[in-house]
């Protein structure tokens, strides 16, 4: 048997959460990358493994650690309810004095977890910002519209390098968990807490197993949950837009007065419809911004919680 938990019981417990989904051939080494990396730095691992119903299979690859590493402790969701709540779910689950929350495809390298636990003595959550070419250019031309899309729409600054590979502090993860919101997205929702914060640079390597589950829809919806978790704001601004269009049509028809007044001929048609277009198509998106935002309403009110567990696997204690 591995060293794990049992064996450094005097030691600190650093849990790492890890939501699963569509890697199963890169866990075996992730997880022991991440306990040789924790127990090197004099910590005690316990790797978290939350199967968000990944459809390779990963759950038989994660009950087969379980049985070999007592550090390992798998959970199976009962259904597919996205990578921020799986990481809920191992939060809640987890019991480190210090949680790292990481990807499962090995491209945010375990061995910076000492660097991370150094930092963590003075600040209770450290970020790790990606460097490198580890995605396409298109993607990375998403990420950065999106970025500046949710500062703006906030009305602060966010920086697209960071993604969920963090280590944070218990008080940390307490208050993540005493968060009401139904759809929350686990970055946004640690910058909002506030805390003691700091960066880390780290290159990030290209996905080597597998691919991003991430599809154009999938990264277009992640972008409005994002952008709608964070305030009104975006409400606001469409509101705004509202009135700016009222305000261009009410512009146009002085000016078709005008014109019919002054003028031998009427404008043609096709300004006419031009007309209409615009300020139906605005009256349209405002009304389907606002729709979205009942939506959201209607999902918080019934209440439901964000994942469910099917299944809970730890090693016996000893």
């Amino acid at each position: 048997m591995t060293t794990g938990v049992s064996e450094l019981a005097s030691s600190p417990l650093l849990s790492v959460v890890v939501p699963v989904y569509g890697c199963v051939d890169s866990l075996p080494e992730l997880v022991q990358r991440v306990v040789s990396a924790v127990v090197e730095a004099d910590w005690a691992a316990e790797v978290v493994l939350v199967d968000d119903c990944s459809p390779d299979d990963s759950w038989s690859t994660i009950e087969s650690l379980v049985s070999s590493r007592n550090e390992v402790v798998g959970v199976r969701l009962s259904r597919n309810f996205g990578q921020h709540a799986a990481i809920t779910a191992g939060l809640a689950i987890c019991k480190g004095q210090k949680v790292v929350v990481m990807d499962c495809d090995l491209q945010d390298p375990p061995e910076l977890i000492p660097e991370m636990l150094g930092l963590a003595v003075e600040y209770d959550v450290v970020l790790g910002r990606r460097q490198g070419n580890y995605q396409s250019r298109p993607r990375l031309l998403l990420a950065r519209i999106y970025n500046r899309l949710v500062s703006a729409m906030a009305g602060a600054q966010f920086d697209p390098a960071i993604g969920t590979f963090s280590l944070v502090d218990r008080k940390v993860v307490d208050a993540f968990l005493k968060l009401g919101e139904h759809d929350r997205h686990f970055i946004f929702a640690i910058l909002w807490l506030g805390f003691k914060q700091t960066t880390i640079d780290f290159q990030r390597q290209p996905r080597s197993v597998g691919a991003s589950s991430y599809t154009l829809r999938r990264r277009f919806g992640h972008a409005m949950h994002g952008i709608m978790f964070q305030n009104t704001r975006f409400l606001g601004l469409v509101v705004s837009t509202g009135f700016i269009t009222a305000a261009l049509g009410s512009v146009l028809g002085v000016y078709t007065i005008i014109r019919r007044i002054t003028a031998d001929t009427l404008p043609g048609w096709t300004s006419t419809v031009a007309l209409l277009l615009f300020v139906f198509g605005a009256l349209v998106t405002i009304q389907g911004v606002i729709g979205l935002y009942i939506g959201r309403i209607f999902q918080e009110v019934k209440g439901r919680p964000s994942y469910l567990i099917d299944h809970v696997l730890r090693a016996p204690e000893s």
